[in-house]
């Protein structure tokens, strides 16, 4: 859940998270400045950097669900594994964009704030967006092997990362539809997407993993 109050009440109407913060003096203060980069952009490498290593558990499980996947149904090949490192890649993106937008709430908590970057190193939109786009088409390339059906699943994935995230929709702070995009993508949609693109058959176990997947990551979102 996203913080409320007067501090808050513009951030999902502005392209820009920062300028919540840049209104309110007073919680600007709550910022640790010592630590911002003069050039904001040039913050955005050591940001993405960092959420590599921070966010290990997010797509390292999501490398792993993928390859489990393919190995199940005997189809590990180079396509394979290089959509199983996109698909990782998608999910760390994605929370590098969430916490891109998080930022301004996240400023107001010291623990917070300590775990994401984008607070004590801001990044501008114009930097920010171009630099997602760049890195999704990158991935982008992984998906396309596998033609339609590969360009519709990169799709789902970049609107369900910005809608989850970023306003207008923000779901992740409408109750409800926070839990349930949760528990549809965080591990569920990584392993559906691999059965769907190389046409596999089901069987008994595909349905376990997608019900063990689900609950994990209804669970873990409850557990927030």
């Amino acid at each position: 859940m996203t913080p409320s109050g007067s501090s808050f009440e513009n951030v999902a109407d502005t392209d820009n998270p920062f300028d919540a913060l840049q209104s309110q003096p007073h919680d600007r203060k709550r910022l640790n400045t010592a630590h911002v980069e003069k050039n904001a952009d040039s913050a955005l490498a050591r940001n993405l950097l960092a959420s590599l290593l921070n966010r290990i558990d997010a797509w390292g499980v999501t490398f792993i669900i993928c390859i489990m996947a393919f190995y199940l149904h005997d189809a590990m090949s180079i396509q394979t594994v290089l959509l199983s490192v996109a698909m990782a890649g998608m999910y760390w993106l994605g929370y590098v964009v969430n916490d891109y937008f998080d930022a301004p709430f996240d400023a107001h908590d010291e623990t917070k704030a300590r775990h994401n970057v984008f607070v004590n190193h801001p990044v501008s939109p114009t930097v920010a967006k171009a630099g997602f786009l760049t890195i999704g088409f990158l991935f982008l390339l992984a998906f396309t092997q596998f033609g339609l059906r590969g360009g519709v699943i990169f799709g789902v994935s970049l609107f369900v990362m910005w809608a989850y995230s970023a306003p207008p929709f923000r779901l992740k702070s409408r109750p409800g539809l926070d839990l349930i995009t949760h528990a549809l993508f965080v591990q569920t949609f990584s392993y559906l997407s691999c059965l769907i693109l190389i046409k596999a058959e089901w069987t008994q176990a595909d349905l376990t993993l997608l019900g063990v997947n689900f609950l994990a990551s209804l669970s873990g979102q409850l557990a927030q």
